[in-house]
């Protein structure tokens, strides 16, 4: 996955594609300011033209998700 996204990003200082073009993915835990924020995504969306995607985890499975992201070098 690491060559998709170097790729991309060597897309974008290239000037090939715009930042709206980038892909943002979020993965969130379960909280009341998440929700808050869920509710806002689409205005976020019209307003920047980026697509967002998410996945929302308990607490205690988010931060095996994280570390384990964060160890294979995932794009979440």
């Amino acid at each position: 996955m690491f060559d998709r996204e170097k790729n991309l990003f060597d897309s974008y200082a290239a000037k090939r594609i715009s930042r709206r073009d980038l892909p943002v993915k979020l993965l969130l835990n379960k909280h009341p300011y998440v929700d808050a924020m869920i509710g806002d995504i689409e205005a976020f969306k019209s307003l920047t033209g980026m697509n967002v995607t998410y996945d929302i985890f308990p607490e205690d499975v988010y931060f095996d998700k994280v570390t384990a992201a964060l160890s294979s070098k995932s794009d979440q």
